[in-house]
């Protein structure tokens, strides 16, 4: 079934989430911090909360300059190509921005500069991810750089972090000046807070993706094709015990309703997943996904940040590439 599909999108993962193995164990032989050893690394228990948290704290250690950022861009974009991912938006914590003092438009040029010789292979487009941990006085900066920063490929904002602490008619503001910049707005909502926060969210913000929303599915199925499009992401739900099993995901509920939906990772180093991992769930539990071959092109484009470049990255015909000079430069990089 997944071979009607031979090209991608993924709409939703975190760089944090994409911090891989071999960066913490660079990362961590270099530091003066007291962490455990790079063997915890490949301990994780997943579905255990504290430790995604704690696998995140690496991450956010390891993600403390443009550089650290662009190997790990780089790596995911090379991993995605070579499973057929055309076009992929990555979440860029505005959190360690300011915890680590980086230059937001600095940033952005090195990684793009890293990415240039995928250019080819993939579209990135990037997405400021906003923390409800911040008051709205702390967040208010990154507006005044909306127009630099859709130059630099950042196509939305997002709302995430800790949904307990949402507060939507206090930062909504940031996002009609997202609209009236030209940039899409996203939010997380329903993955660990209640019908009531995360409806509430979504109504204020009126997004144009939901990433989860499992606390509202019933609501969101009531929506159907009226429904902003939904960032599914399956492992993440069921290793964060966020869902049982994979039997009690609303997606079915969903596809039947006619909810437009986009397939993503989340992070797919913590959760020790991919796209095609992904997929390969769905075809099994969630076989008749794969009959709406049109219909998941439509919502891909419809989810998308740049919906041209999505198009056109899915359009164009690819050749084989090989990835060893950039391997090398990605080492480069962590070295």
């Amino acid at each position: 079934m997944m071979s009607k599909l031979n090209k991608f999108c993924e709409l939703h993962v975190h760089v944090e989430g994409c911090v891989a193995k071999q960066h913490i164990e660079s990362w961590w032989s270099r530091s003066e911090f007291l962490f455990p050893p790079p063997a915890f690394v490949s301990n994780i228990k997943r579905g255990k909360f504290d430790q995604f948290l704690e696998h995140l704290r690496f991450g956010y250690n390891f993600l403390n300059s443009a550089e650290a950022f662009a190997s790990v861009v780089t790596l995911y974009a090379i991993n995605a190509a070579e499973r057929g991912i055309r076009y992929a938006e990555l979440q860029i914590n505005y959190a360690l921005i300011e915890t680590w003092k980086i230059d937001l438009k600095e940033l952005l040029v090195t990684v793009n500069l890293s990415l240039k010789r995928l250019e080819s292979q993939i579209c990135l487009r990037f997405i400021i991810d906003l923390p409800w941990q911040f008051p709205a006085n702390m967040l208010t900066p990154v507006i005044d750089q909306f127009d630099d920063l859709k130059n630099l490929g950042v196509g939305a904002v997002s709302m995430g972090g800790d949904e307990s602490l949402a507060r939507p008619r206090e930062v909504a503001f940031i996002f009609q000046e997202a609209r009236n910049a030209g940039l899409k707005v996203l939010c997380h909502a329903g993955e660990t807070t209640s019908y009531d926060t995360a409806k509430s969210i979504v109504e204020t913000l009126e997004p144009h993706r939901v990433t989860h929303a499992i606390s509202i599915a019933d609501w969101i199925t009531s929506l159907g094709t009226e429904a902003p499009v939904i960032d599914v992401c399956i492992s993440s739900n069921i290793a964060l015990g966020i869902i049982p099993d994979i039997s009690k995901h609303p997606m079915q509920a969903w596809l039947d309703a006619g909810v437009p939906l986009c397939i993503s990772t989340d992070d797919p180093a913590i959760f020790d997943t991919d796209l095609s991992k992904e997929y390969g769930l769905i075809e099994k539990f969630f076989p008749n996904f794969f009959d709406q071959t049109d219909n998941i092109y439509m919502w891909w484009l419809k989810g998308a940040i740049d919906q041209k470049g999505a198009q056109r990255a899915l359009d164009k015909d690819y050749k084989f590439f090989k990835a060893e000079k950039i391997f090398k430069q990605i080492r480069k990089l962590t070295d």
